[in-house]
């Protein structure tokens, strides 16, 4: 079972990545050396390989999917109910959170990505 998670802050993946290093996760993609300018969009917490790791926007938009177009937590609140949560891997409670910050209308989806088209400059 996994817990996908959308990122708030690089401060908050920093502060549960040193929660679940105590508990003994495995940490990927070194997600414990990150900087606040650094470009992620998501995270999994994995409880079967006891790891957790970056998700990129396609599997963030698949894991929204696979919970019904549902929004995700962010790490903040797991950090708020860690024992519940991460100790106990109470998933039907983390479901229900889920529920709860869907119904959020200021909470996005996920990271939105822009990209700017080049316009070629003609030289004379």
């Amino acid at each position: 079972m996994q817990y996908v998670l959308s990122r708030k802050s690089n401060q908050g993946i920093l502060d549960l990545v040193v929660l679940l290093m105590k508990e003994g996760f495995k940490i990927r993609h070194n997600l414990d050396h990150i900087k606040s300018e650094d470009d992620i969009v998501g995270i999994c917490i994995d409880f079967k390989d006891r790891s957790v790791f970056q998700l990129n926007v396609i599997c963030m938009i698949m894991s929204s999917r696979s919970l019904g177009f549902k929004k995700h937590l962010y790490p903040e609140e797991v950090i708020e109910h860690f024992d519940r949560l991460v100790r106990k891997q109470d998933f039907e409670f983390y479901y229900h959170l889920v529920d709860i910050v869907s119904k959020e209308q200021d909470r996005s989806f996920g990271v939105l990505f822009a990209v700017d088209t080049l316009k070629e400059k003609e030289i004379i």
